[in-house]
């Protein structure tokens, strides 16, 4: 029986700061959390998070 996927979720980033939309526009994903806030004073609260929920 296959599995029915219901909600999948691909590559999520979650910053907070003064500005985060700007910044995750131009910001370079192979940056650590610990660069990402030094150069940007932003937060890095979730860096590229892929989960699915799936019907059982």
């Amino acid at each position: 029986m296959a599995v029915e996927q219901k909600i999948t979720c691909t590559n999520i980033w979650k910053l907070f700061g003064p500005d985060e939309k700007r910044i995750i526009k131009n910001l370079d994903k192979n940056l650590s959390i610990k660069e990402v806030q030094e150069k940007t004073g932003h937060v890095v609260a979730v860096k590229d998070v892929s989960f699915s929920i799936q019907k059982r």
